[in-house]
């Protein structure tokens, strides 16, 4: 069938159906074909017209951002007719307002903008590259400046000793700092002063003598000698572990989770020593042990009761943060828990073997010094009479707080 624009005269128009004549002698138009026709309602003489993407809305209604004084201003509007992703205003926006139409997501109303047009951010861009170009190629050459020194600089003087015409050099040390002397005359003074910019030159002075010039170049000593030379701070002579090893001395406080210990003893306390190795960059194998004791007279016996215990353990640890003097690792490992208990009830002597899962930190007071503080928790646990029927075994599981000093090597 037809498909197209037809000119046509409008004899009726009412709100359900038009009327009009054309000439279809062509016969174009036939029954049943559908016609699409527009009602102009009304026209609007500059009419503003803003993209429909520039049109926010909250509860107060329909609002648009303009750029006022390098502030963001925010604008509410009455809306009108919308086409082709735009819509009109029809009241709230006079022309030639500077609107904002991208950025909303970090944009308010009253802050502060910077108003910029594309040609504009394009030469900005283009001087920011440009810049960053410059500033890396003259990194670049101060880089090479300082590493190239007295070595490189006679390698050169060797490779264009027809192009500097000079009569010799002469390799000397003045107060440890590598000097070069260099006899010519004139025209390789010249180009002397300007082949000493690509190379870590500290000064350079000239002597005439009998007709000849006499160059002495001063360099500086290369960072990778400079520091092999530096003689090391106190106490870093020691550093024999390269600060792998740690020893430390601690105290300790047991909080001991079974209640028949707790009626008994209540707490216990002690002392003890570690030793931990860096054996990777955020790990380490750390090894302790101890002694802690306690002596009590119950309320039922006369007779005093002695508790003794010498801990061991070990423990493979993970740094979690090492950031300035601070460090902060978690672990877990094996127990071994020697225990000698002397009471009315009956003695004890035995050995329990169980796990550990400690977290803590370091703190470096001093190059070497540091101070620790560390919580673990023991998993120690015993049956002492396994063919019994009674259920009443040695239970030393509960929490250790450690605290203490210790040197690094």
């Amino acid at each position: 069938g037809f498909s197209g624009e037809l000119e046509a005269e409008i004899v009726a128009v009412s709100k359900s159906q038009v009327g009009f004549r054309v000439n279809n002698s062509a016969g174009q138009l036939r029954e049943g074909m559908t016609i699409n026709c527009k009602k102009l309602k009304a026209e609007h003489i500059d009419a503003i017209m803003v993209p429909a993407s520039a049109i926010q809305h909250d509860g107060l209604g329909d609002f648009v951002y303009t750029a006022d004084k390098k502030k963001a201003k925010k604008l509410y509007v009455t809306l009108g007719a919308s086409e082709a992703g735009k819509t009109m205003i029809e009241k709230g926006l006079v022309a030639n307002t500077q609107l904002i139409v991208s950025g909303f997501e970090c944009l308010s109303d009253k802050k502060k903008i910077r108003v910029v047009n594309e040609e504009q951010m394009a030469n900005e861009k283009a001087e920011a590259l440009a810049k960053q170009k410059v500033e890396k190629a003259e990194a670049e050459k101060k880089t090479a400046a300082q590493i190239r020194g007295i070595e490189e600089f006679i390698a050169h003087l060797e490779a264009n000793r027809e192009t500097l015409q000079y009569e010799r050099y002469e390799k000397t040390k003045i107060n440890k700092q590598p000097v070069l002397k260099i006899f010519s005359g004139l025209e390789t003074q010249k180009k002397l002063i300007e082949l000493i910019t690509q190379y870590a030159v500290k000064q350079i002075t000239f002597e005439l003598k009998d007709e000849q010039v006499i160059s002495t170049i001063t360099f500086k000593i290369p960072e990778r000698v400079a520091k092999k030379e530096e003689k090391p701070a106190i106490g870093e002579k020691a550093g024999l572990f390269g600060g792998r090893l740690r020893f430390a001395a601690h105290g300790t406080y047991y909080i001991m989770l079974d209640k028949n210990f707790k009626d008994a003893y209540v707490g216990l306390s002690g002392f003890g020593g570690s030793l931990a190795f860096r054996f990777a960059s955020k790990m380490d194998f750390w090894v302790s042990g101890g002694l802690a004791a306690k002596n009590s007279t119950p309320e039922w016996s006369s007779e005093e009761m002695k508790f003794r215990l010498i801990p061991l353990s070990a423990a493979v640890r993970y740094y979690l943060l090492e950031k300035g003097k601070l460090s902060a690792f978690a672990g877990a490992g094996p127990n071994v828990f020697m225990v000698k208990d002397v009471n009315p009830a009956g003695d004890i002597k035995t050995t329990i073997v169980g796990f550990n899962a400690l977290a803590g930190g370091y703190y470096q007071l001093s190059r070497k010094v540091f101070a620790q503080l560390f919580l673990k928790f023991n998993l120690v646990r015993k049956d002492l009479y396994p063919d019994s029927t009674l259920d009443d075994p040695l239970n030393l599981s509960g929490l250790e707080l450690n605290l203490g000093v210790g040197i690094r090597l």
